[in-house]
């Protein structure tokens, strides 16, 4: 059965991968490009691949195949993104509108397998940490795009970067282990995000402007954390079930 869920999604990889990146790069294809994208899909599928595995899932959902493209769409995205900044010393000018329109994409992609799962009755808890994996993925290739263009917004990466200190931190401190109370506010401000970020990479927004998005962004992910903290410790001498 796994062996049938890898060949499925090696196919898919394969496919949406070689479509995009003929897409995105055309005659700027080179061996960094294919190397840096082979490595990483084989990587994220082996990773994905485990952990059907471990949530002993008997089928992969249309929510998830869809959650999968996601993934395989922000790992070309990234390379797109990192092939043509001056770190790599590419010479070619990046293209704001490719990388905005496929990260439209992607982020209505996010909203069709949700819709998929409430449909199709196929919420799992697999699903719905895939989803927000790469949710966060996407939303730090949007952050290090604009970092690579002005650096003076690092900052930006505290917004993924907090979803991880959030996980972590449950590991030491039993209290934040509580299962959180459901919230639209965390959809409506993961959503907010992407938006926001992906507006501060249309090429012609004067830098106020985007300097403006920015520390909206940052913090208005960084209060909606703090709020689901707040509320995990004012619960700290609670007995967890």
């Amino acid at each position: 059965m796994m062996s049938q869920f890898t060949l499925k999604l090696l196919l898919l990889m394969i496919i949406m991968s070689l479509t995009l990146i003929l897409l995105l790069f055309r005659e700027n294809i080179n061996w960094y490009v294919i190397s840096y994208n082979t490595i990483l899909q084989i990587t994220c599928l082996y990773i994905v691949i485990n952990k059907i595995e471990s949530h002993n899932l008997n089928y992969i959902s249309t929510a998830n195949y869809i959650t999968y493209l996601r993934l395989v769409s922000v790992i070309v995205l990234s390379s797109y993104v990192i092939s043509n900044s001056e770190i790599m010393g590419a010479i070619n000018t990046f293209s704001s509108l490719y990388f905005v329109i496929f990260s439209i994409i992607i982020f209505i992609l996010d909203w069709l397998d949700g819709y998929f799962a409430k449909t199709l009755n196929e919420e799992t808890k697999f699903g719905e940490d895939f989803d927000q994996e790469v949710d966060n993925l996407l939303i730090m290739v949007l952050a290090i795009s604009i970092i690579i263009e002005y650096d003076e917004f690092f900052f930006l990466l505290l917004i993924p970067m907090l979803r991880y200190i959030f996980i972590f931190t449950k590991k030491y401190l039993h209290w934040m282990r509580r299962n959180l109370y459901f919230s639209i506010r965390r959809k409506y401000i993961c959503g907010v995000s992407i938006i926001l970020l992906i507006s501060s990479n249309l090429s012609g927004l004067p830098f106020s402007l985007i300097e403006l998005l920015c520390i909206i962004n940052t913090l208005l992910v960084f209060i909606s954390f703090m709020i689901d903290v707040l509320w995990l410790y004012r619960r700290k001498n609670e007995k967890i079930y």
